[in-house]
């Protein structure tokens, strides 16, 4: 197409956009912000105007990128449409009414003198058609649908889009809902220079007037306590979803955030490129929503709080998205098999009773089918109204939201022609339908650590935790009902809740592992799918984005501090404790007369019948004095042993006590140091255990067996040796057992 002859007017730069309400949410998807008629069923009054300069006198051709919306479900006459005037004539198409995918439709061909003429857009339904762009052209020649056409084509008609050098910051959070919020304030507050950018003309994401969410969720919760002071500064008073605008205090969070000096706010802008050196996020690219200017920020560090992982996908951060499989981290409640399964999108939507009566187009010919049985006559959607579960939650994000409008609209319109107790609807008023979805789950940044669902129910205590997530394992399903009815267009869903303690999460799950400077708040952090179910819900996104109050900064520094001293002054430690129990062993031998050899005598009447014997008579003496220092042999053996092995854990534990001793810095792991230490001090106090069996053995020896003298020589040496056997085995059963004894007496 030449750019000699054509004139591009995109639909958002529009001088006076009148009633129409500009659609940034899928920039990355379709390549522009639009202007949607959300009329609500109600043709919009007022049209979008604006002025064109037509270089040269001749025939033009019309031509608007639209689409047809409801295609996707319905092949009858579609309600998104709309008429554009030149110069107050309109057109004899009606746009919007092809195809299913954004593409360009031909209208009429247009004399126009040079010069300047004006263009409208004129809504016919309120059933939310969109325009994109309008171009007048010479050219019979069809611009193509694809994305990569349309970047080129406006990069023909508009001329080079050079960005606007806005700075360096400390700090750049991508996303102004709730958990980007949180980043900037904590950051700001901690005097980092920060820019916060949002898609949206208002903060707070889910919890804004756009989408109407309620805050779930706790905060101040152990072991963090101080922990979502934040989320009292910006959370509205009330509670609720689908209510009216008043109720979630979108002015609240703005007044909050431009009271920081620190955060510079760009609201209405989208992040559309991501400039990198190596693994590290130089600068990124936003465009504005309405005029569609482009700017650039630069910075240090980068926080991912989009919740589509937008900007890490675009910075090559590894993503998943999805259930993972069974067997990849062993979650009893996910599925056999890895499949694109996410929980899906509420697009809210409420009605209300007022006194005069109302009427509401049929939305027979191009709504959802329904019946008695299949509709819900409710008159506000609540959390379980989802949808897009089986589809891609990025790729296919126009479509799922249309979905959700399109149910809306066909309900309401069922309730008020169609249904068996209709008179009850007269007065009912369709006040309210987002056309901005409230998302629960889509991609999810990859880092050091994947929390998982055993991290929730056992619960797995982490070194490096960070915030408490107090939120159940909450995961979605379409209700069964509901599926038969719409067999993979489903709207219903049910929750599937599962009781956890309170856990603390590890702070490796709040940065990439592939992009060094670039973290994650929200419901994009490093969790599974099933684990997801807990951390989604926004108070705890909140919490993510909080730094840690000071009391809790002291007992880390205590903790570290701890730590250090018993690894560097660890033998010093080990020796210590080694010299107190010596030196109570040696206290017991010497209050015991332990201390100097004693020497044992053998009964004098053993003596006189030895030597009495014949030779014939001491053939027996000699086998069982044989068989007895057999056995006197190998358990004075096993003594030695278990002595030697005492001492050689006592070498082992002081040589690797650096390893064990370190984990005092961490809180969950300072127990491992501390069962280091009573596990030394147990192997130390089994040396007084072994001393005491042998003064208990010593009493027993030192009182010689009574001897009959007129037995036999063979019969006095075989009593007098299997007493000092028995002794013996005492002994060795006392000094095998010290490691036990010591053991139930630490609660080892």
């Amino acid at each position: 197409m030449n750019t000699n002859n054509s004139v591009m007017a995109l639909a958002t730069t529009f001088a006076d956009r009148g009633d129409w309400t500009v659609e940034q949410q899928f920039v990355l998807q379709m390549g522009s912000s639009y202007l949607l008629a959300h009329g609500i069923g109600t043709p919009l009054q007022r049209d979008a105007v604006t002025t064109v300069e037509v270089p040269a006198d001749g025939e033009y051709n019309l031509l608007v990128r639209t689409k047809n919306w409801t295609k996707h479900w319905s092949d009858g006459p579609t309600p998104g449409i709309f008429q554009v005037l030149v110069d107050g004539v309109a057109d004899a198409a009606t746009f919007g009414t092809d195809k299913v995918d954004w593409y360009w439709q031909r209208g009429g061909k247009i004399a126009l003198k040079k010069g300047k003429h004006s263009l409208a857009l004129h809504d016919l339904t309120g059933f939310d058609g969109r325009c994109d762009a309008v171009v007048l052209t010479t050219s019979d020649e069809m611009p193509g649908d694809s994305l990569d056409e349309y970047r080129a084509l406006r990069a023909r008609l508009l001329g080079p889009e050079t960005p606007v050098d806005k700075g360096e910051f400390d700090f750049v959070v991508v996303g102004g809902g709730i958990s980007g919020i949180c980043a900037a304030l904590a950051a700001a507050r901690l005097g980092c220079k920060v820019a916060l950018v949002q898609d949206r003309y208002v903060l707070g994401g889910n919890n804004s007037s756009e989408v109407r969410v309620g805050l779930g969720g706790q905060i101040n919760v152990d072991p963090y306590p101080s922990l979502g002071y934040l989320l009292n500064e910006i959370g509205p008073d009330r509670i609720g979803n689908a209510r009216g605008a008043h109720h979630y205090q979108d002015d609240k969070k703005l007044k909050v955030v431009l009271a920081e000096k620190n955060i510079t706010l760009f609201l209405g802008y989208t992040v559309t490129e991501v400039e990198k050196m190596g693994d590290t996020i130089r600068s990124v690219v936003a465009v504005e929503a309405t005029e569609q200017n482009r700017i650039k920020l630069s910075g240090k560090l980068f926080s991912d709080c989009t919740g589509d992982a937008y900007l890490a996908a675009m910075a090559g951060a590894e993503c998943r998205m999805g259930r993972e499989a069974r067997a990849e981290f062993g979650e009893s409640l996910a599925p056999v098999e890895a499949d694109g399964f996410t929980m899906g999108v509420s697009i809210e939507w409420y009605c209300e009773d007022w006194n005069t009566p109302c009427t509401f187009p049929d939305s027979l010919d191009w709504g959802l089918r329904l019946d008695e049985y299949t509709v819900e006559p409710v008159h506000r959607a609540n959390w379980y109204w989802e949808v897009g579960m089986r589809d891609d939650q990025v790729a296919d994000a126009e479509k799922i939201r249309d979905y959700g409008m399109y149910v809306a609209y066909s309900t309401f319109s069922y309730c008020k022609n169609r249904y068996s107790k209709k008179e009850d609807w007269t007065c009912t008023h369709l006040v309210w339908v987002s056309h901005v979805s409230g998302k629960r789950e889509s991609r999810r940044v990859v880092g050091d650590y994947i929390l998982r669902e055993q991290d929730l129910t056992r619960p797995i205590r982490h070194e490096d935790e960070t915030c408490t997530t107090t939120w159940r394992i909450d995961q979605h399903y379409p209700m069964e009902k509901n599926s038969q009815q719409y067999p993979g267009a489903e709207w219903l869903s049910e929750g599937v809740l599962t009781p956890i303690d309170f856990y603390a999460l590890p702070y490796r799950c709040f940065y990439s592992k592939d992009v060094r400077n670039m973290f994650m708040a929200g419901r994009n952090i490093s969790v599974t799918h099933i684990a997801l179910g807990s951390t989604r819900v926004m108070r705890t996104c909140g919490s993510f984005a909080e730094v840690k109050k000071p009391e809790h900064a002291l007992k880390l520094f205590i903790r570290f501090a701890i730590a250090k001293g018993v690894v560097t002054y660890g033998l010093e430690l080990m020796m210590a404790l080694f010299n107190i129990v010596q030196g109570l062993v040696s206290t017991i031998m010497n209050a015991a007369g332990f201390g100097t050899a004693q020497q044992t005598v053998l009964p004098q009447e053993i003596i006189d019948a030895v030597e009495s014997c014949g030779f014939f008579e001491s053939i027996p003496l000699w086998a069982v004095t044989l068989i007895g220092g057999l056995f006197i042999t190998v358990l004075s053996f096993i003594l030695i042993m278990t002595v030697y092995g005492r001492f050689f854990k006592l070498y082992m534990y002081t040589a690797l006590a650096p390893i064990p001793l370190s984990t005092f810095a961490g809180e969950p792991t300072q127990n491992v140091g501390k069962s280091f230490i009573k596990s030394y001090c147990a192997v130390l106090l089994e040396g007084a255990v072994i001393v005491l069996a042998c003064i208990i053995f010593s009493v027993f020896a030192s009182s010689p067996p009574v001897v009959n003298p007129d037995a036999a020589a063979v019969t006095q040496v075989w009593a007098y040796i299997g007493e000092l056997v028995f002794n013996m085995l005492v002994l060795v059963g006392a000094v095998k057992m010290s490691d036990r004894i010591i053991r139930e007496m630490m609660g080892l």
